[in-house]
């Protein structure tokens, strides 16, 4: 199966005291080639990167925990 591809996505720049550390981070919905979706945490974003929807991620982790990279 190819990349997955942002389907959606939101930059969060304010977040809980639990994702603060990692506060500006990006979460999306990729969408797959057989046409299902999935939401993400996506790893890698820095603020001012260039993300576009359809923009092919990278998926790294497991199978049973699966993560995504920009």
């Amino acid at each position: 199966m190819s990349n997955p591809k942002i389907f959606t996505y939101t930059i969060v720049r304010k977040s809980t005291e639990a994702f603060s550390d990692r506060v500006p981070y990006c979460t999306a919905i990729l969408e797959f080639e057989d046409g299902s979706r999935t939401s993400a945490l996506l790893n890698g974003y820095h603020e001012g990167m260039d993300i576009s929807i359809g923009m092919c991620v990278t998926p790294c982790g497991t199978p049973e925990h699966p993560t995504y990279t920009l």
